[in-house]
């Protein structure tokens, strides 16, 4: 129950940080002066206010209260003297730079004798923070199409002069300068080289003298397959009563598409020749609409061209305030996911233990048939798992191939996958980040049992793992799912002697190590935000960090998620045995969590279920809730089976 409850404070805390929503008046147990802020913070333009109270038995004495920024007077207001109670609402936040500023409030009033008196003062605090937005015109197209990219910084006085743009985390070119609005236009004559058919993420940063995380915006565009063109029968000439040969008629030249610039854009510089002559056609074009046409090269203090394209799907800390909107909506698919799996659960787990001996039968034929080939996956999986080894250093030979297979197949998951640093840096940080989540989970269960219940347990690797890697990543790509699915233990603690436990004792034993995991992929989360910024500069170790504290993440939230579904052969089904509500707690925390920072940041409400992610998690959903009444059902009402002599 303490594990229960102390992952319940950390991911309302995760939920609920820089959050704009403030108290609405002070604690019932409170005397003196009081301040408070609403929102708690904002972008520079944004308009808060600023509300007093001074909590006293006896009549309100206080005429005026002075708001001060930083000890910068910002202005009076007057104390209404029923409640004792001063507001000042601002337009915009004194100070356009983005950090936590300093807000004072001191009542006073004239005595008898004209002297002034004047109570402590309260004090509160006002972030600014300016958001950024990225917009792509179009969303979607062809590989050979041009978009548009709009970047803006909300800002009232732009202290930034470029933007950096990046295509899955490898930088497009030079960055782009700044107006005096703080917005900037990149156009793409066509996507960038080798962009696969799939989602794509492009993100702009604000640079001055470095770029700033807090101002990165991300988008995501969408490049679609090329269409099968329909054969037109060619026509063949009538031959004339003549001796001259036929002369052959001149093929006509196939128009080609081109992106022609928005009667509204403004006027800006044309692109280079070498963009002109490979995608304009023959004679004079009018010049791209806005922006610049860029050329590869990688600027000083940019972002990181060592980092994985993976690693932008995940919005770490440094995004700005969270949306309440969007946690919402989340904490809605949380409840969706909840319900549904704990009813279907029960109806699968019962008829699965009803019927497990048939059921076996028949994946066993399917095994032997149309599914051999994952057969054979299976069975090269287990091998793989019981390779043997001399001593300790076999031992770790072992686990090291699994590991490195695995980071190979998890790999493919990147848009930017193949020979190149980033894919290296992702492959070593796969290993990295499962083995020490596979340590760190299995390792605490190993050795729980060993010391509270003296029980013989040691961890036992599986093979399998590869082909639920190969698996994974196959739905994942199918399906456009983003970041994808990473399974993120390769191993299990195993107990060799039979042990007699209590239910409540299995739970603990999932319980303990699942908590730490929540806890661990937090913590790399939170660090996300300091080592991007420490990578931005393009150092090949920076991004290291960044990429491992990102498999972290996905390879700990997704694998939680997936071992805590209630199904009779995973860990879920050992806590809702013990209770259905702690089940519910911990499943409920991991998916809000699995929701909030890796599938849905950005959409709300009803936007939300349009999203790939959440079409396919719920699609997902439903398919296994059909088939497991179509399961129930068959059981249900087949006829029975004529009885035997004993």
């Amino acid at each position: 129950m303490v594990a229960l409850f102390g992952a319940a404070i950390v991911a309302v805390v995760v939920a609920t940080t820089a959050s704009p929503v403030a108290r609405a008046d002070p604690p019932p147990s409170h005397f003196g002066p009081w301040l408070e802020v609403s929102p708690g913070r904002g972008n520079p333009q944004d308009s808060f206010k600023a509300s007093y109270w001074y909590v006293d038995s006896d009549a309100c004495q206080y005429a005026t209260v002075t708001f001060y920024w930083d000890g910068k007077d910002v202005g009076t207001s007057t104390v209404d003297s029923a409640t004792c109670t001063a507001t000042r609402t601002f337009g915009d936040a004194p100070t356009a730079a983005e950090g936590v500023y300093d807000l004072t409030a001191i009542a006073c009033f004239v005595d008898s004798t004209g002297g002034p008196q004047c109570a402590p003062a309260a004090r509160t605090s006002y972030g600014v923070v300016p958001a950024a937005s990225l917009v792509l015109k179009p969303v979607s197209g062809l590989a050979s199409a041009g978009l548009r990219a709009t970047y803006r910084v909300n800002q009232a006085d732009c202290t930034y002069q470029t933007a950096q743009f990046t295509w899955d985390g490898a930088p497009l070119g030079d960055p782009v300068a700044l107006d005096g609005s703080c917005g900037g236009v990149l156009n793409l004559a066509k996507a960038p080289k080798s962009s696969g058919v799939g989602n794509h993420v492009l993100t702009a940063t604000a640079c001055g003298e470095s770029c700033e995380p807090l101002t990165r915006a991300r988008a995501t565009y969408r490049v679609k397959p090329v269409p099968t063109p329909t054969p037109t029968p060619t026509p063949t000439p009538t031959p004339k009563p003549t001796a001259t040969p036929t002369t052959m008629p001149t093929p006509i030249p196939t128009p080609s598409l081109a992106v022609l610039p928005s009667p509204s854009d403004p006027p800006t510089a044309a692109p280079s020749q070498a963009v002109l002559g490979a995608t304009s056609p023959p004679g004079p074009t009018p010049p791209p609409a806005g922006g610049l046409v860029v050329t590869p090269s990688t600027p000083p203090g940019g972002p990181n061209t060592y980092v994985p394209a993976i690693v932008a799907y995940i919005g770490g800390p440094d995004g700005g305030a969270i949306d309440p909107a969007v946690v919402a909506t989340n904490v809605l698919l949380t409840l969706l996911v909840l319900f549904f799996f704990g009813l279907t659960s029960e109806v699968f787990n019962s008829t699965m233990d009803a019927n497990r001996d048939e059921v076996h039968g028949w994946w066993a034929r399917l095994l032997r048939g149309p599914l051999a080939g994952l057969a054979a996956l299976n069975i090269s999986g287990t091998s793989l798992g019981r390779l043997s080894g001399t001593g300790r250093l076999g031992s770790v030979a072992r686990v090291l191939l699994v590991l490195s297979l695995l980071g190979i197949i998890y790999g493919f998951l990147s848009p930017d996958f193949g020979w190149n640093p980033q894919s290296l840096i992702l492959i070593v940080s796969l290993i990295i980040g499962l083995g020490f989540l596979t340590l760190f989970s299995e390792g605490s269960a190993t050795r729980l049992a060993t010391n509270r219940y003296r029980a013989n347990a040691s961890i036992k690797l599986y093979g399998t793992a590869i082909v639920v890697a190969i698996l994974a990543v196959t739905i994942s790509r199918l399906v456009d799912f983003s970041p994808g699915l990473v399974y993120g233990f390769v191993a299990s603690a195993v107990i060799v002697a039979p042990v007699a436990l209590a239910r409540r004792d299995d739970a603990t034993l999932v319980l303990v190590p699942a908590f730490g995991v929540l806890v661990v992929s937090l913590l790399a989360w939170l660090l996300l935000g300091p080592v991007r910024a420490a990578a931005a500069g393009g150092e090949p170790l920076p991004a290291l960090a960044e990429t491992i504290l990102g498999m972290i993440v996905i390879g700990g939230l997704e694998g939680l998620f997936i071992t805590m579904i209630p199904l009779t052969f995973m860990d879920g089904a050992v806590i809702k045995n013990w209770s259905r509500l702690g089940w519910a707690v911990v499943f409920g925390i991991v998916t809000f969590l699995w929701w909030q920072l890796l599938l849905n940041q950005e959409a709300s409400y009803l936007s939300a279920f349009e999203q790939t992610n959440v079409r396919v998690v719920l699609g997902t959903l439903g398919v296994f809730m059909l088939t497991t009444g179509l399961l129930w059902s068959y059981f249900r009402f087949r006829p029975a089976p004529a009885e035997t002599e004993a």
